[in-house]
């Protein structure tokens, strides 16, 4: 079986979807709301995450990206052989 995740952003809100690709059954979906912006400007959730890392430089100009073993260990832990999170 073959499955696939669908995500669709829409003003305020985002729809997430998982398909059999068989036979294009929806097997569950989500819907989140996400805030507006400021001053009534919609924000895509990738602003914000924009936002976060400028405000981290601002407080830490030599602030080092993440080694990649805490980065692999971090997507290992929710995607790996032996995942244990999410």
């Amino acid at each position: 079986m073959a499955f696939t995740l669908g995500i669709d952003y829409v003003t305020n809100s985002v729809r997430a979807l998982f398909v059999d690709v068989s036979d294009g059954r929806e097997l569950t979906a989500c819907v989140a709301d996400y805030p507006s912006g400021k001053q009534g400007i919609l924000l895509d959730p990738w602003e914000e995450v924009a936002e976060m890392a400028l405000k981290t430089i601002q407080l830490n100009p030599h602030v080092q990206p993440v080694s990649s073993h805490l980065l692999g260990k971090h997507f290992l832990r929710k995607y790996g052989t032996n995942a244990y999170y999410g």
